[in-house]
């Protein structure tokens, strides 16, 4: 659950609309209305696609733009957003695979955005899956709002016992901004954070 900027309340939740697989649903209260009341919420299926979708992580920036990644069931981080209107699907952006991460799955994808609209995505590598080099890691993205560009895939971490990234909204610290992410690190018999 996320509030914009006009009080207006938004969520975002994995559903099996048809009983088979996961899609991501999103839904929107006006701040004008009694969101207590279930009438007064309007809902979308994001992706419907049924197609196994899950781990779906939202947040909004401070044009009220919201930004969505999920893990889709094809091995992929895809990142969605919207900036008005969003319960109509058309004004929902194309997946962009943000991981491009195949054959490894990528898993427990989360987001965050700083105070200049830049976009953190952070992901945790299965190492279970298909192996390689990189399984096991938590890896990141970056999005500059300035250049409307994306930065290479990184990890972020040195080994490959890793689990279960988290982020966090940026905070502001005197001058200094900070974006906190945290894993929990260790084998399947004990986990270290």
């Amino acid at each position: 659950l996320n509030i914009d900027s006009n009080n207006n309340l938004h969520a975002m939740w994995m559903d099996k609309i048809n009983n088979t697989q996961w899609d991501i649903l999103y839904a929107t209260c006006p701040a004008t209305s009694n969101c207590t009341d279930t009438s007064n919420w309007s809902i979308l299926n994001v992706t419907n696609r049924d197609s196994g979708d899950d781990d779906t992580v939202f947040v909004i920036d401070s044009n009220n733009v919201i930004h969505v990644t999920y893990d889709n069931n094809e091995g992929e981080v895809e990142y969605v957003n919207c900036s008005s209107s969003c319960t109509n699907r058309s004004k929902w952006s194309s997946p962009f695979n943000v991981s491009n991460s195949r054959p490894i799955k990528p898993v427990h994808s989360t987001i965050a955005i700083d105070s200049a609209n830049n976009i953190y995505v952070f992901w945790h590598l299965e190492e279970t899956a298909i192996s390689g080099p990189d399984a096991g890691h938590i890896q990141y993205r970056k999005y500059t709002a300035q250049t409307s560009q994306w930065s290479n895939v990184q990890n972020i971490t040195s080994d490959a016992i890793n689990r279960y990234v988290t982020a966090r909204q940026s905070t502001i610290y005197g001058n200094h901004e900070s974006l906190d992410y945290i894993w929990t690190n260790g084998t399947s018999s004990s986990f270290y954070i």
